[in-house]
């Protein structure tokens, strides 16, 4: 399995929405978001049917990343492979930029994930990231269908 505007795009705007609260950073930096975070949500949710939703935490998977103040970022992300009932870590390291205040792009140079810009909130120690345009395969068929990406990082 490999990770990549409907009524499902509408709830994880609002959650990513109401993430936000006291502690809000309006113009937020690359130095605001320097730090060590371990994800309490990573969830996929099919654009198809927003009932569908896969979190890779739920099913025992983690992710911890750092994020150096330059935008350099790394971290290991573990996920369970059903086919043969082990874990698979991968490591993934990138630089990110600020678009904006609310985007932030993510260039991988290593893991599982292409490139991609996340609408994102930091609000006190979390950061909350949703990629409306990432792909996973649902039905475990090789093929990867349309899908909504939230990661909810709480800064450790």
């Amino acid at each position: 399995m490999r990770p990549a505007k409907s009524l499902s795009g509408g709830i994880a705007l609002a959650i990513l929405l109401l993430a936000c609260g006291d502690g809000d950073i309006t113009n937020p930096t690359l130095g605001d978001l320097a730090g060590n975070y371990t994800a309490s949500r990573f969830q996929f949710t099919s654009k198809a049917n927003a009932t569908t939703r896969i979190d890779l935490i739920q099913f025992g998977g983690s992710f911890q990343v750092n994020i150096a103040s330059n935008g350099q970022f790394s971290g290991i992300l573990r996920t369970f492979d059903p086919a043969t009932f082990q874990t698979v870590d991968f490591t993934v390291a990138g630089i990110m930029t600020i678009q904006g205040n609310d985007k932030l792009a993510a260039d991988f140079t290593a893991g599982p994930f292409s490139d991609r810009t996340f609408s994102f909130a930091l609000s006190g120690s979390a950061l909350t990231l949703l990629d409306d345009n990432a792909s996973f395969d649902f039905d475990r068929d090789g093929q990867n269908e349309p899908a909504e990406l939230l990661i909810v990082l709480r800064r450790t």
